[in-house]
Parts: C-alpha cells; structure tokens; sequence
C-alpha cells in the first residue's frame, strides 16, 4: 500500500509498541486497500492483538499461582525449589525499512508460512524484486511439496503459475503451475480459491489458443461468484470472457459480456479500477467497429473513473491514458492529445515502465506527422521509442519500423530508410514463420483437444451403452418383479373372492332356509284352517267362520308383504332395480302410504301422528323412498301394542336436505337385536303385537335403498320404550 509518509510513520510506531508490525505488513498487502481504509484495520487488529495479549498474560499469572500452590503443597516449606514463571515474547522483532520492496523481502525470509506467501504475491503483483520472489517461492515449492497441505501448496503453485503467465511469458510452465493450484484447491472446501484458480487458469490457456477450455474454467469461475455474489469478481470476469471471446473473433458474445459488465458497474461496492477497465474495454470494442463517438466516451469516462482511484492506480492509469490517445488519434480529435500525452508519460517515467514510453512515444510521432508535418522530430520520438520497445512485441515493432522508415525516408535519411526497411522485412518474415509456427501449435493443440474429445466420447459412448445395458437389466428385473407381485396379488384377490363367495352363498343358503321356514309356516297354516273350514262350513255359525277367515287374511297379507320385501332384495341384489332418482315433493308423495297406514292402525286402535311441512322437495327414486317410508311406518305399526302411537316426522336440515324420522312407543329392541337386524344369517322372524308375522327383511332393503341414495339408516330404541328409526334424505 502507498501511504504518506506521516501515516506510514503513525501505524509503525503503534505497530512496534505491540509487536504486531507483520500484521501491518500484511494489511498494507492485503487487497491494494486505501489508505484510510488499511490504517482503520490495522489499529483494529492492533487493539484486538492488545486485548488478547491481556488475557494471555492474565491466564498465565493464574496457572503461575497455581503450580506454585502445587509446588509448594510437594515440598514442604523449601521455596528455594520453586521456579517463578517466565513470560517469554516469541514474536519476531522487526526492523524499521525504508521501503515496502524491503519489508516485503524480510517477510518472505522470516514471517510465518501465510505471511511469505501474501508478501511474495504482492511482489508478483508489483513487480517487486521479482527475482528474489521467483527464488524463494521455488524453494518454498520444494520444501512443502511433500508435506500434504493442498491448501498451502495450492496458493504457492497458484502464485508461480502467476509469475511464468505475467513475467516470464512462460506459458508451458504457467499452466503446469496453474493445473496444479485448481488440483489442490479442489481437494479443499474453499469455492472461492478453486473458482480465483480456475481464473486464471482460463486467461493462460487463452493465450496458447485453448479457447475452449480458456471459457470453460472462466464459466466454472463466473458460476461460483455470481452464487455467492462476489460482484468484484463477476465483473473481473465478465471482462476476461468478454477478452477471450476477442481472440477467438466471436464479436457478438465479446459484446454480450462487456454490456453484461457496464451494467454490473453501476453497482455499489464496485472497485473503481474495475469499472475503469469496463469502460476502456467498451472504448476499444466501439473503435473496433467504427463508433468512434461511443469509443470516445466511454474512453473519456474510463480515465476519470481510473483518477478517482489516487496514486494506488496510478500505474494503470498511464496505461488507460496511452488506449486513449490512440482512439483519439484514430478518431482525428487530437485537441488534448499533448495534455493526456504529458499525464501519461509523467506516469511512465515515475514507474520506469518501458514499455508504457514506447508506446507513448510512438503515439507522440505518429501524432506529429500528422498534425504538424514535422518529420524530424517524428522521426527522433520514434527513434527514442525503440529504446524502450519490447522487441518480442512484433505488432508494435513493425508500426514503429513503418514510423521510422517514413519519417527517414521523408527528412532524406534514405540510409535509415532502407536499414529500417531490411529490419522490418526480417522481421515480417520472423514474425510470418512465428506466426505459421503458433498456427501449427493451434492447430496441434485443436486436433490433441479434438481427439481427446473424440476419445471421451468414444468412452463416455461406452459407459452410456453400459448405462443402457444395467437401465435395462434393471428394468427387466423390476418388470419381473411386478408381474410376480400382480401375480400373486391376483391370486391372493381370487383366492379371497372365492372365501368371500363361499361366505356370502353360505349366509345366502341360511337366509334362504330361513325365508322358506316363514313362507312355508303360513300356507300350511292356511292350508290346514281351510281344510277346517271346508269341513264345519254347514256346522259353524257365521262369527267363527270370519274369524277363521280374518286369520287367513293377516296370514296372507303377512305373505305378501314377505315377498314383495324378498322381490324388492332381489333386484337389488341382482342389478336389476334401477336408481332413477328426480326432484319431487316427498309429502304429496307419501298422503296414499300415510292413508294406508293409518286405516292398519285403527284396526290396532293405534295413533298415527304426522309433523310435515307443506311440500318438501327433494332429489331421489320416487318409488324406491316410498318402499323405504312405507316399511318403516308398517313395521312400526306391528310392534306397537293397541292404544300407542306412530309418529311421523320430516323436518328441514342443513340446505336443501330433511330429516325423516319414524317414532312408536311400541316394544322397542336389545342392543343385541339391533346389531343383528342387517345380517342375512341372523335375521330372525318375529311376531307383531298382534301376532301379525315378519321376516326381518324390510329393514335389509330399506338401508340398501337408502344406501343407494348416499345416506344412511339411523337406529335407537329400547325394550318396552319404542324405537326411532330416522335418515337424511
């Protein structure tokens, strides 16, 4: 971190006084933070460094007492034994140093493991004694390469991937090292390590024309930061994407990710220097196209937004300022050209950057021809270029060869002319073989990427067929397995429809037998009082013979009510009773039953009590209610001795439903009666209060009618207390 020189002074002396100056060092290393910024946290660190150093000598006055307790309690009275505790310091005294290159140096020689390696970054990142850095992380790369850390080894390969991509220009060695930090990163928990890794991985392996991989770790790198909102990184990477789609010439998707980044800049919390380099990306990608009024704006904003950032920028700014003038250079509007020019190369020499001045220089020459028509001074700035050029660069090279011919050729120096001439021809020519030979090592490293493709293809072919082949296996085995089980389901369903077939044909035969009993009694009965009758029909006198016959009569009605109950359960049981259900008025429909009913009653000198509405519409079978009612009102009437009463009763309920309830004081039923009432082999006939016959299976059909209606069959009674049988309907 630059600071002043007062700030710098006030945090050193604050940092020795508690023996946390490495933790200074390394918050001035942390992040490029500002000024302020770096001095808030390091006296943040420095007080909590202070309030732990406390605690710590706090505690070790305690355990002091108490071994000494000990001590004394071993040895009796002999205090000559016993040893006072020291408290020893065993941090690091560090040195005052003039400038950070020293005081990172002495942090790589002598700080903690993290410590070397933030200081060693930081001396990468600033090209800081570079070769000292380069020897110490090599060494510290083979004492820990054995020692099973991949966190540790991850950073430090990490940072030597770094140095042959960035310093030495050594790709091969780059992404060697740079492999190896997003293997050792993978094997940690740490997402953010593997996605920064996988970083810069993708800018090494755009420059030997690993595209395709190049995006592919760069993706892996976005999908990380955009999950965990990492907008610095997003918009770093959304630049380096944008940057290699450049180089692979795919104009649209370069555009797609620039756009994506100046929208992400409009964020808060954004570094400054990143949206700087959003915005000359945009300025270099608008000048590209031919919009030089977008290139020149977004130019213009990209150099103040790049001033704002003060002197921790500085170097980049003189880089921004160089793109600048060249757009407006290209666009003709060279008005402040001489101010940015004097901005840019103030930097360049405050910074030594070589390169920084050629190009400046060159800019400067190219510049002056066309604005001044002074070809000596143009020739002697591009003369003073090549001084700083970097001779591997063969696109500046050759710009600034052209400059130098045309300039010597147009002051009469036809000599440098044709020197420059040879030069640049040389050179087009290295340059030529240069670039057939990177075109080679495209196209090699294309058909090694395609045919490790076509070989994970082939294999991943292979594991799909086996895929298929186990899918299969597996669902032959699983469809076996179904059909077993629907086997053995169906055979279990036959096996209990036949137990449950025999069951009903069993109660069935029952029920039967039982019904044939109570039909068979009464024509015998009627059979053997006819044959009476026929015999005394001349002795008899008149009453007797209508006592006779009014007996038969009960008896036949008895019969006959039997076996329309039994004709009605049969159809039902059969199918053939049709459900045909219509909206109607219950009580206009029930009058002739009710009618009916009460003449039977008079006979037994029973009550017959109706509580209805004046019309009560409903849905359902006409036919089929009434069969219900009728059977629930005779029913009644026979089990209720003379003098009682027969209530009927049909209220509203809940919308446009009723409740129909039939009531008598009649002899009422056990609790053992009514669980048998509704079981064909326990039905059991039972006399009337006057002997009127009964076979129990009324109230059968009446819960299966009303079942068919969707209700239910209520029932409450007592013996000698009546009975109340009641549904909704």
């Amino acid at each position: 971190m630059n600071t002043n020189k007062s700030i710098t002074e006030e945090i050193i002396a604050h940092a020795k006084k508690w023996n946390h100056y490495n933790d200074l060092l390394i918050e001035q290393c942390d992040n490029w933070l500002p000024e302020n910024e770096g001095l808030q946290n390091v006296e943040k660190r420095i007080k909590k460094a202070k309030s732990l150093k406390a605690v710590s000598i706090f505690c070790l006055l305690i355990t002091a007492c108490c071994f000494s307790l000990l001590l004394a309690a071993g040895c009796g009275n002999d205090k000559s034994n016993v040893e006072k505790p020291q408290i020893v310091n065993d941090t690091i005294p560090m040195p005052t140093f003039e400038s950070p290159a020293d005081s990172l140096e002495w942090l790589v020689k002598n700080g903690t493991e993290e410590q070397k390696i933030a200081a060693m970054d930081e001396m990468n990142f600033r090209e800081i004694r570079i070769d000292t850095m380069f020897k110490y992380a090599q060494l510290f790369y083979m004492d820990k390469k054995d020692k099973n850390n991949p966190m540790l080894m991850g950073k430090i390969t990490s940072l030597l991937g770094m140095y042959y991509n960035n310093i030495s220009h050594n790709v091969d060695s780059s992404l060697f090292y740079l492999k190896q930090a997003k293997t050792f990163f993978e094997q940690g928990d740490d997402g953010n390590l593997v996605a920064n890794a996988c970083l810069r991985l993708g800018l090494a392996q755009q420059t030997v024309y690993d595209y395709e991989n190049a995006i592919e770790n760069l993706l892996i790198a976005l999908d990380y930061f955009e999950r965990v909102n990492n907008t610095k990184n997003v918009l770093r990477t959304y630049n380096n994407i944008a940057l290699t789609y450049e180089t692979m010439g795919n104009r649209d998707k370069q555009e797609e990710y620039l756009l994506k980044a100046l929208e992400l800049s409009e964020n808060e919390g954004v570094r400054k220097a990143d949206v700087g380099v959003t915005l000359i990306n945009l300025a270099l990608f608008e000048k590209n196209k031919g919009n030089y009024a977008k290139a020149l704006e977004y130019g213009k904003q990209s150099v103040e937004t790049f001033r704002k950032t003060g002197e921790l920028y500085e170097r980049f700014l003189g880089t921004i300022i160089q793109r600048y003038i060249n757009i407006l250079d290209e666009a003709g509007r060279t008005d402040n050209f001489l101010e940015y020019y004097n901005e840019a190369y103030a930097i360049a020499e405050k910074y030594q950057d070589k390169q920084l001045k050629a190009s400046l220089l060159i800019a400067l020459s190219d510049y002056t021809v066309n604005n001044t028509k002074n070809y000596q001074a143009a020739y002697n700035y591009a003369k003073k270029a090549e001084e700083f050029a970097d001779t591997t660069d063969y696109v500046s090279m050759n710009y600034l060869w052209n400059q130098l011919i045309r300039c010597a050729i147009c002051t009469g120096n036809k000599d440098e002319g044709f020197k420059y001439l040879t030069i640049y021809r040389a050179t087009k020519e290295k340059q030529l073989n240069t670039t057939l030979a990177e075109k080679s090592s495209e196209l090699e490293v294309k058909y090694e990427t395609e045919k490790k493709q076509m070989e994970i293809e082939r294999q991943q072919e292979i594991i799909k067929q086996q895929k298929t082949q186990r899918n299969i296996f597996i669902v032959g085995i699983a469809i076996l397995v179904i059909i077993l089980i629907l086997l053995f389901y169906l055979f279990r369903q036959r096996t209990r429809q036949r137990r449950v077939l025999a069951e009903t044909n069993a109660v069935k035969d029952k029920f039967f037998n039982i019904i044939s009993h109570d039909l068979k009694n009464p024509a015998i009965m009627q059979k053997d009082a006819l044959r009476l009758m026929l015999n005394n029909v001349f002795i008899w006198n008149t009453d007797t013979i209508a006592m006779y016959l009014s007996e038969i009569l009960k008896s036949a009605e008895g019969e006959v009510e039997l076996l329309y109950n039994l004709l009605n359960w049969a159809q039902m049981q059969t199918g053939r009773m049709s459900y045909s259900p219509t909206s109607f008025d219950l009580v206009s429909a029930l009058r002739p039953e009710i009618a009916l009913i009460s003449d039977m009653a008079k006979n037994k000198d029973i009550s017959v009590i109706t509580e209805l509405p004046d019309d009560a519409t409903i849905t359902g079978d006409k036919n089929m209610l009434n069969t219900v009612i009728r059977n629930l009102l005779t029913n009644a009437v026979k089990f209720t001795p003379k003098g009682g009463t027969v209530t009927l009763k049909i209220t509203p309920a809940t919308g446009k439903s009723y409740h129909i309830t039939v009531s008598d004081t009649g002899i009422g039923m056990s609790e053992e009666q009514i669980r048998n009432l509704f079981h064909l082999d326990r039905v059991r006939s039972r006399l009337g209060t006057a002997k009127e016959t009964g076979s129990g299976l009324g109230l059968i059909v009446c819960k299966e009618l009303l079942e068919k209606h969707n209700s239910t069959l209520h029932i409450e009674s007592k013996e000698e207390q009546g009975s109340m049988f009641w549904f909704e309907i």
